[in-house]
């Protein structure tokens, strides 16, 4: 798991999270309690991202992509 921590770099993980991303569906989920982002490829998790927030601002990104613990989350709450 990667935190991304900083207005510039935020922006420029969560674009490239949607740009590696795009032959998955990407959806909203919860994570930890929190609205967050998980994209799979056929059905499967690839990667999640997990948001905190600050003063309702996004301040950090939690990326994760290692499938063995991607396999151990509950992604089945959507946040929509």
């Amino acid at each position: 798991m990667r935190t991304i921590i900083g207005a510039a770099a935020v922006a420029g993980e969560a674009t490239n999270f949607r740009r590696f991303s795009r032959a998955y569906t990407v959806e909203p989920v919860l994570v930890n309690g929190m609205v967050g982002l998980v994209g799979r490829e056929n059905g499967r998790p690839r990667s999640v991202l997990g948001f905190t927030i600050t003063d309702g601002r996004i301040t950090a990104l939690e990326i994760l992509n290692d499938p063995e613990r991607l396999a151990l989350l509950d992604l089945s709450a959507s946040a929509e």
